[in-house]
């Protein structure tokens, strides 16, 4: 997949199903890359359409999130969905979503991954952004040896994230701390 803007340090590749994710990416017209900590600003900005910060609560520190995008925090990646239709603005990150992989003990060490954190600009939405960013997920995820890859989603979303290959599996629960 050829690179996209002016920050790219690679762009985002399959060993799952690489038709899959170029036909998604090609009907969205967008390409999949990794961010980089210049890409902050607007990472927040689309984190903020998916979870506004309550008044007065503090939002995410932005000089964390560029350390942990720059230093590609061990098993983390945040990948972006930027333009590249013809007329559009080119290079405008349109979604952005985190891949984060674990080794689980019960399985023997085998990898296993989690997809977070994915939002469409809500001017973009409808246009296949999320699907491009679901299936480059799932490449990534396969690329780093997991045999799976989780979300946690609202109920309402189950069905769409049905249309990329996600099933119920079950009750997810927290603690928060």
């Amino acid at each position: 997949m050829a690179a996209a803007g002016a920050h790219d340090t690679a762009a985002v590749g399959s060993s799952l199903d690489g038709r899959a994710l170029a036909q998604a990416c090609e009907k969205a017209g967008v390409v999949l890359r990794y961010a980089t900590p210049a890409d902050v600003p607007r990472v927040l900005e689309l984190l903020e359409q998916l979870s506004p910060t309550p008044a007065g609560a503090p939002g995410p520190d932005a000089l964390s999130m560029a350390a942990a995008i720059a230093e590609r925090t061990p098993g983390t990646v945040t990948l972006l969905a930027v333009d590249v239709r013809p007329g559009a603005t080119r290079g405008e990150v349109l979604g952005t979503c985190s891949v984060a992989s674990l080794r689980r003990l019960a399985r023997g060490g085998s990898m296993v991954a989690r997809l977070e954190d994915v939002v469409t600009d809500k001017r973009s939405r409808g246009r296949g952004v999320a699907a491009a960013l679901c299936e480059g997920a799932k490449a990534e995820a396969a690329k780093r040896g997991a045999y799976a890859i989780d979300l946690r989603c609202v109920p309402k979303l189950a069905k769409y994230y049905g249309k990329f290959g996600w099933t119920d599996a079950g009750c997810a629960m927290r603690c928060n701390l």
